[in-house]
Formats: C-alpha cells, structure tokens, sequence
C-alpha cells in the first residue's frame, strides 16, 4: 500500500484543500476516535462533507470503482457528494472532525480489517544475511557441491563459472548473476581461472524465487551496486548493515526488471575431459551413499581458491591499496578445506583442484 501526499493536484478528482481558518468549514463538527486495530469504515458524503486532522497519523482512503487510493490526512479536505472514503490510523490511533451542514449525510456502506491499512510494507523480505565472500580459482576448480535452506547468489566477476544447479547446468560469463533457489543442491566448476563472489542469505521465497535457475545479465546500475557491497564490506563499521541493504536493492531492482524463464531444453556440456568428467558426478544424487561415492572420485590434485573479502579485480581497485580484510560480516561456521582422494574413474591426467568456503571472522 503506498500512502500519497494530499495535494490539491491529487484531491482535485473528489474534493478541495481548505484553510483552516477558512469561513467555509461547515458548524456542525462530529470527533472521531480512530483507535489501532479497530475495523475500518467505508463511508459515503451525500453531501458536503469536511474532514478535519486533530491528532495522530490518520490516512484517508478513497474508493474508485475496484481500485482505491490512500492519502495521509494532514489538511483539511472538502469531499465532493457521492465520494466514497475511510478513515485509517498509522501507529497509535488518530482523531479526525467531521464536518458537515447538518446530521447524517454520512452513511456507513462497510467494515475492513485494519490490516489492509496498515502502512507501506516490504514486498521484498530479506532476513538475514549469512555469508559473504569473494574467490579467485586456478583452472580446473571445483567445488563438489552443497545444499541449504538460504539462497545463493553468484556473481562472476572476471572468467566463466559453470553452475549445476536443480538438474540444469548454468554457465555464468563474466557481468552475469545467479540466483540459486532454496534446499537445491549445487556445485560448481570451471575450467579456466575464474573470480566470483557469492553471497547467502535467508529470505521469504516470494519473490526471489522468481529469479532463480537462469543467468541474468547485469545492468550498469547493479554492476554498480555490486562494486559498492565490496567495498562496504571491508568499511570498519556498519559493514554488515551496508551490504545487506544494498543487496536488497540489487535484489529489488533484478526483480522490476525480471521476465518469467521461457522452458528450454538443457545447455550442452562442453566437450572438455574436464567438463565430461563433471557431468558424471552432477548426474548422481546428492544424498546418502551416492553422495558420498561421488566425492570419492575426486583425484588427489588439490589447490586453494584465495579467500578475499574485498575486490581485486575490474570492480575495484581496493584490494590492491593494500586494504584486504579477513573478516566477513556474517557469523558463519569455519568450512574445512575440501580434500580429494584418487579414483579410477577418471584418467591420470584430469584433475579437479577444490575450492573452500569462507572463514568465521
């Protein structure tokens, strides 16, 4: 529900903005006491009527056809006859004078629950962020795979990263996001050196769900605020408040701009011994002995992916002013470094170095 300013462009539809001391106000003058909670009343001016704020926050709501219109009652008001209108309280409650000619040329047509005029509300409910953290792989990364009940956004910044994700493999160019749905399991891989950031977070699933499974491009504005949750991250305070507030921006803005996917057929691996040898691990289940079995294949070769929290890369040039911090603005559990054991199931020459996820502050 948006709340308006009651101008005298906006009233001119269904009434008048008056001076308080104006010789117009009609005698006659009922007090109503509009107390939180309370059920509001749908109310029809057969004739004119002024409305007059005392006290508190009230809001006025007019009715046009199937749709209706919210104001904030901070003037007095002369309705139109026939207009169709209610009074509603923000916060404590409100008192409002009435004021007409004479008696009842207010009529009540219904009740609504005060819920429905409770003030602006966030459509976009982001509850916690949890992790945050910036990498960049050697070739051949890859990360065996996760699942858990936050989502996962994903933001390559220089190379291209391979996500499996719900079944579907998604390849993110460098610019390009994904959001990774909740208690989906994924992993990733890349076959040439890959920098990202990933970002996870607890949210309501409507209506970040809409974004997920599907690589977005990124405008230059949501490049942009990208660049700036970076370089908040590594402020000495309010690091955490920052990067959570511009995430919900990000998010916001993906979201006007986001189309419903189109259905399509699986993108085809590409034909790397690497790639190839991805494939046979994503197309096991990720729980139980397959699970297990699938990170048993893992060859012995193992790197390191480092761990930043500020960017190095085309974002930005904070990192190398030597202002690299290793803190991250989450309370996340310290990941161990995933380790790979020999396999036959892939040739001597093909391995998978293992990245790690972030460090507890």
């Amino acid at each position: 529900m948006q709340i308006k300013n009651l101008s005298a462009a906006q009233v001119q539809p269904f009434g008048e903005i008056l001076s308080a001391e104006s010789e117009l106000l009609p005698p006659c003058a009922e007090r109503w006491q509009i107390r939180p909670g309370a059920d509001v009343r749908e109310l029809r001016a057969d004739g004119p009527v002024v409305l007059d704020y005392v006290s508190g926050m009230p809001l006025l709501v007019i009715y046009e056809k199937d749709a209706r219109s919210v104001y904030y009652l901070d003037r007095v008001l002369a309705l139109r006859p026939g207009v169709r209108f209610s009074i509603a309280a923000l916060g404590s409650g409100c008192e409002v004078d009435c004021r007409a000619r004479q008696p009842g040329l207010v009529q009540l047509l219904a009740c609504h629950p005060a819920e429905e005029f409770s003030g602006t509300g966030s459509e976009l409910k982001l509850e916690r962020l949890y992790t945050f953290f910036y990498q960049e792989c050697a070739s051949d990364f890859y990360f065996r795979g996760e699942q858990h009940e936050a989502f996962e956004l994903v933001y390559v910044d220089r190379g291209e990263l391979h996500n499996l994700a719900g079944g579907a493999d998604v390849l993110l160019r460098q610019q390009q996001l994904m959001l990774i749905g909740r208690n989906v399991w994924h992993m990733q891989y890349a076959d040439r050196p890959v920098s990202f950031l990933t970002v996870s977070f607890r949210a309501a699933e409507l209506p970040c769900s809409r974004l997920t499974g599907r690589a977005l491009s990124l405008t230059a504005r949501q490049i942009g605020l990208v660049r700036q949750m970076l370089e908040a991250h590594g402020a000495e305070s309010y690091a955490y408040d920052c990067v959570e507030s511009l995430l919900k921006l990000l998010l916001a803005d993906l979201l006007r701009g986001s189309r419903p996917p189109t259905p399509r057929s699986p993108c085809p691996r590409p034909a790397t011994p690497s790639a190839a040898s991805s494939t046979a691990l994503s197309s096991s289940s990720p729980r139980g002995p397959e699970k297990s079995s699938a990170c048993r294949r893992l060859p012995t070769r193992r790197t390191s992916a480092r761990h930043i929290c500020t960017a190095c890369s085309d974002l930005s040039s904070v990192s190398r002013r030597g202002r690299i911090s290793q803190r991250s603005c989450c309370a996340a559990e310290r990941c161990p470094w995933a380790r790979s054991q020999k396999s036959s199931a892939f040739p001597a020459s093909s391995t998978f170095p293992v990245s790690s996820a972030p460090s507890r502050a």
